[in-house]
């Protein structure tokens, strides 16, 4: 298993002949979804909502913080997204706790969004 941040981007290139023929540009940030490569996205709301760790387990792993409004997404950026399969999301940050402390979900066909948390002061 590999861990990965999310701000990632994955280039690839056809060279034929030593010519570059076609650059394509995918990742966490790209407009282009590869097929079976999927996001788990969501926000965090509450007493902090900037700085959270977000952290992904299962057959992938991965690691990411929430932006300044709270906004987090997962992916296993070098491939362009995760794969089908069980996750598990957790938000850790000390001096906070989560609710739900973690979530569990499948990924199946289509990226999941609005997978939120709420915070409060320990």
């Amino acid at each position: 298993m590999s861990t990965y941040a999310q701000e990632c981007v994955r280039s690839a290139a056809l060279i034929v002949a030593g010519l570059l023929i076609v650059t394509v540009l995918t990742g966490c940030g790209s407009s282009l979804q590869i097929p079976g490569a999927y996001t788990i996205s969501g926000k965090v709301t509450g007493a902090v909502n900037q700085g959270v760790t977000m952290t992904l387990g299962g057959a992938i792993t991965a690691t990411t913080m929430t932006d300044a409004n709270g906004n987090y997404t997962l992916c296993d950026c070098p491939k362009g997204g995760l794969p089908d399969g069980n996750y598990v999301v957790t938000p850790v940050l000390a001096g906070y706790t989560f609710s739900p402390a973690d979530k569990a979900v499948t990924l199946a066909g289509a990226n999941i969004t609005s997978l939120d948390f709420t915070s409060s002061v320990q």
